[in-house]
């Protein structure tokens, strides 16, 4: 019977968290879980999980604290993707399943807190090609998770966890549609954007046109500020001006947060095709 993924303070279990500082998200995971693993590769975190697993009487629940994105789970690289040895999704599985096959039968279940890793079809993939490695089921969020100081997750609004098990790949969740706590944030009027430069993955500069579609998705009336970090990868950045100012930059956190580079701890929500441009599809 599969457990459902725990919220609270130090997760039971093997756990080990991405050893990459500083990084506010991991940093809050750390001081929840201090006795955690820390891991900088796949590999490490595999030793990590089968060390602690070896010391349980029995088979017990496992967590692995990364960043994340859908279909894609950060191991060792802190919001970046890092190398092949540092990240999972469908396209390097030859790289890690081999190494998550020796914990097979050691673990009730497997759950990744990263934000949206199971969701949409790459997530769904995701999670049952790792369950079928560890023979148990593996379980990520649908949508961004955050950490409190207190090392205390909570899940965006409308979220929920996808699981995988080794016999059956699930069904597709798609991602909320409402990005950011009903509760949060005030609405004010959306300021206009005048100017704007975009980049994705790995600097890759968009389109003049595309990066103005990506800023007009970015909803800038709807800035909250969440009692912890999230968990998303870096997509991106974003450097816009408003009604002529000077330009400001924004980081891109997966598919649904941009960041203010100037007030870390403010946050935007993005619109539904947000990630298709991203992606140039």
């Amino acid at each position: 019977m599969f457990l459902q993924p725990l919220m609270g303070a130090p997760l039971p279990g093997c756990v080990s968290i991405d050893a990459t500082k500083p990084d506010s998200y991991l940093d809050n995971a750390r001081a929840g879980n201090p006795t955690a693993g820390a891991h900088a590769s796949v590999q490490v975190a595999v030793n990590n999980l089968r060390a602690c697993a070896s010391m349980q009487p029995s088979p017990t629940r496992a967590s692995l604290i990364g960043h994340g994105a859908p279909g894609l789970f950060g191991v060792g690289a802190g919001g970046s993707i890092g190398t092949s040895a540092q990240h999972i999704n469908i396209d390097n599985q030859a790289v890690w399943v081999p190494l998550f096959q020796s914990l097979s039968g050691r673990f009730e279940a497997l759950c990744l807190y990263g934000a949206a890793v199971g969701a949409g079809l790459t997530g769904a993939q995701l999670l049952f090609t790792l369950a079928k490695a560890i023979n148990a089921p593996v379980c990520g969020s649908t949508g961004v998770i955050y950490c409190r100081p207190d090392g205390t997750f909570y899940l965006q609004e409308g979220a929920t966890w996808q699981v995988a098990t080794p016999a059956q790949q699930p069904a597709p969740i798609p991602s909320p549609t409402a990005p950011w706590p009903a509760n949060l944030g005030a609405r004010a009027p959306g300021p206009r954007v005048t100017a704007c430069a975009a980049f994705g993955l790995g600097g890759r500069p968009l389109p003049t046109k595309s990066a103005m579609a990506l800023a007009g998705q970015v909803h800038w009336d709807r800035s909250f500020q969440p009692p912890g970090q999230p968990a998303a990868v870096v997509a991106g950045r974003l450097r816009a001006s408003f009604g002529g100012t000077a330009f400001k930059s924004f980081t891109i956190l997966g598919d649904a947060l941009v960041r203010d580079d100037a007030q870390p701890n403010r946050f935007y929500p993005v619109g539904p095709s947000f990630r298709a441009i991203l992606l140039g599809r």
